[in-house]
């Protein structure tokens, strides 16, 4: 069996060390180096293993990020919408600004913002706070807008602060706003907003009263020279286009030009502005820009994960791997050809700017590019997306990679196959260490038991034959010879 002794030499509180009682070997110790020297190289290649996978997994997500952000460059390109875009450019943005649709006629016109559209506004006489107003059976305020109306109980005589609540809170509300306007020395006037601008929207008002004081609203809006807008109609938003009037109850005009919107900003009747309609090529020229960039980054990320580093220093994750030297020179070598059936002028990508450095990476020349855009730019969305256009073959190459059920996601979930299988390989050879542990410790303590057992009967004989008959003078005559 084993005990715990002191160590020889320790204090009675110092550290204890388990030691077998018949042989004096410190059991645990030894358990422990022989199940280490059985386990730990077996831990070891586990655990390399390990890495490589999870390094190789990591890697892998780095590519397809690239592959995936590429891609969506490339998608962009192939859609042949993407390069007959228009746009409408205003000769003076603090005017108005304006839009495009595709059906859209391209051409030049003439624009005069004459007035913005306002919403009608009433303002009441000023008058002290607690001015009531009403006061008798049936009296009433009648707001209506757009043939929609709210009326006010003004039977028991109503401030203008508890007019402006009440139309504020009416569930009827037609599509009105009630504000004070505190004038000092408590007086006060009330103001009378529609929600929507436009003559279409103005405020009617039915003042209901038997006697007392009137509200005595009044228009308070503006013409662009100041004075008090007398004619409601001018509360619509006016634009003159080649010399064509054209009215809106808002500051947007929509389809005056066919597929155009127009934004109005503010008003110059002298000031005339030119809008121009033509094609897109900011957008396209900046989509084209974008996928030579995010090339370049996959070629960043291919060189540093497989790209050969240096005599003596560390190779990376894929270095002399087939998949990426593969992928590589598919997409260099699409990009490195001409397209066939192309229409137009544009035949390759160094026709449109685009060419290829010593380090595999894209240059682009970004005033090539406009000249290519400006002269044509269906020819170069041709050069994209036809059936055999740099972007049509381009996604069909990254989509065999990153696309549902690609050669990096099959590749990724056999790698985390393996993982699962080192960790379960792992548990397993813990589970064999611990019972090794437990067997080893057993055998051990089994030999300790004995090895103590025969030392009790080695000194039990031993005291015995000393006190056997003639032991003494035996031991005597020994002394005196």
């Amino acid at each position: 069996m084993t005990t715990t002794t002191a160590t020889p030499g320790a204090s009675s509180t110092g550290t204890l060390t388990a030691q077998g009682l018949g042989s004096g070997l410190d059991i645990t110790s030894l358990v422990s180096q022989l199940v280490s020297a059985e386990g730990d190289p077996q831990k070891t290649l586990l655990t390399h293993e390990q890495n490589q996978i999870t390094a190789q997994i990591s890697a892998l997500g780095a590519l397809s990020s690239a592959l995936s952000t590429l891609r969506s460059s490339v998608e962009k390109l192939n859609l042949a919408s993407a390069f007959t875009g228009l746009q409408a450019t205003s000769g003076s943005q603090d005017l108005f600004t304006a839009t495009a649709a595709s059906n859209a006629a391209k051409g030049q016109y003439q624009v005069t913002v004459d007035r913005l559209a306002q919403a009608h506004k009433l303002v009441s006489g000023v008058v002290a706070s607690g001015q009531t107003f009403g006061g008798s059976a049936g009296d009433s305020l009648t707001l209506t807008v757009n043939g929609k109306s709210v009326a006010v109980d003004l039977s028991q005589g109503q401030t203008l602060a508890e007019i402006a609540g009440a139309v504020n809170s009416a569930a009827d509300n037609p599509g009105i706003t009630a504000t004070l306007i505190n004038a000092g020395s408590g007086q006060q006037a009330l103001v009378l907003t529609s929600d929507e601008t436009g003559s279409a929207n103005q405020i009617d008002v039915t003042e209901n009263t038997a006697s007392g004081a009137s509200l005595s609203l009044t228009t308070a809006n503006r013409d662009a020279s100041g004075n008090a807008l007398t004619d409601l109609s001018q509360l619509d938003a006016q634009a003159t286009i080649d010399g064509v009037t054209v009215i809106s109850s808002t500051n947007q005009i929509d389809n005056a030009i066919d597929g155009v919107t127009l934004s109005l900003a503010s008003a110059d009747p002298a000031s005339p502005t030119t809008l121009t309609v033509g094609a897109d090529t900011g957008s396209v020229s900046s989509a084209i820009s974008s996928f030579v960039n995010n090339y370049n980054a996959l070629v960043g990320a291919v060189s540093s994960l497989s790209g050969y580093q240096g005599q003596g220093a560390t190779q990376p994750v894929f270095f002399g791997d087939s998949m990426t030297r593969i992928m590589s020179n598919q997409l260099v070598s699409e990009l490195g050809s001409s397209v066939s059936g192309a229409s137009g002028r544009f035949q390759t990508l160094a026709d449109i700017g685009i060419t290829t450095s010593s380090d595999g990476t894209l240059t682009l020349d970004s005033d090539k590019l406009t000249q290519a855009l400006s002269t044509d730019a269906s020819a170069v969305g041709s050069l994209f997306s036809s059936s055999q256009g740099y972007a049509t073959q381009l996604d069909k190459i990254l989509s065999s990679y990153v696309g549902a059920g690609g050669i990096i996601q099959n590749r990724t979930d056999g790698l985390k196959s393996s993982l699962d299988n080192i960790t379960n390989q792992q548990n397993q050879l813990s589970q064999r260490l611990a019972d090794l542990q437990t067997r080893y410790t057993a055998e051990f303590n089994a030999m300790d038991t004995l090895v103590g057992q025969l030392t009790t009967t080695s000194n039990f004989l031993t005291q015995q034959l000393a006190n056997l008959p003639g032991a003494a003078n035996s031991n005597s005559s020994k002394s005196n010879g």
